[in-house]
């Protein structure tokens, strides 16, 4: 993944990314991943698709916001919200896959389909 960052767009910004303790997303690094939100919500959607269970699907996904109070759900129904069977078990999934309801959660991207 380090040498991917290395060849994209703005590669400079992560020539040292692996050799200082400094791993922040600030600034030049920032400005190179600008405007490719789109793009980290596809990916991590694809993710879901080649997640081992088998029978995780993105269409299955959900990104519009509920209030959990009102609404209660169990931790595997949160988790499934990505995409996720419910019987997917939570800690052997790519935990990337959940960037993309991050990004709409926060309103950086909006389309999450």
């Amino acid at each position: 993944m380090i040498e991917k960052l290395r060849q994209a767009k703005g590669a400079d910004a992560f020539k040292n990314y692996d050799k200082r303790s400094d791993k922040s997303i600030r600034g030049p690094r920032r400005d190179a991943l600008k405007g490719r939100e789109g793009d980290a919500v596809a990916h991590a959607r694809r993710l879901v698709v080649s997640c081992s269970h088998g029978v995780c699907k993105p269409a299955h996904a959900k990104s519009e916001p509920i209030d959990r109070a009102a609404e209660p759900q169990s931790p595997q129904e949160w988790a499934a919200r990505s995409g996720h069977a419910l019987t997917c078990p939570v800690l052997q999934r790519d935990p990337s896959t959940d960037v993309w309801r991050l990004l709409v959660a926060l309103g950086i991207h909006t389309d999450a389909s």
